[in-house]
């Protein structure tokens, strides 16, 4: 837990929303009210990835199984699947009625990310 007090000391000011360890611990994802989602390493304490790819503030985050995807909810309508390897966001779900998501679930139980998103 001194992994989260180190990284809520510096980020104070960016908000912290929702966080996530991955499953190997290496890595914390946050998300926050800026709509940003940012990879932290758990040994340096430094981001190393911000992306920006939400409109408003990121509800839910989530690893996958393998800590090479991260999912996030917002409050913009959309979730949206972000490869942490290359950092970028490889795809939005947006639902057609509008919507706030207020958190978001990844299911172990799949082999890989297509199987979640077939059943989405």
């Amino acid at each position: 837990m001194s992994h989260v007090k180190n990284i809520f000391s510096k980020l104070i000011v960016n908000l912290i929303h929702s966080l996530s360890y991955s499953p190997d611990g290496q890595i914390i994802a946050t998300g926050g009210l800026d709509g940003k989602i940012r990879l932290w390493d758990t040994k340096s304490y430094m981001c190393f990835s911000t992306m920006s790819e939400h409109s408003t503030k990121v509800t839910g985050i989530a690893f996958t199984s393998r800590a090479n995807t991260v999912v996030s909810s917002s409050l913009d309508g959309t979730i949206k699947a972000y490869d942490t390897k290359k950092y970028r966001c490889f795809r939005t779900f947006k639902p057609d009625l509008a919507a706030q998501f207020n958190c978001v679930i990844v299911n172990f139980t799949f082999n890989n990310f297509e199987g979640f998103l077939n059943l989405f």
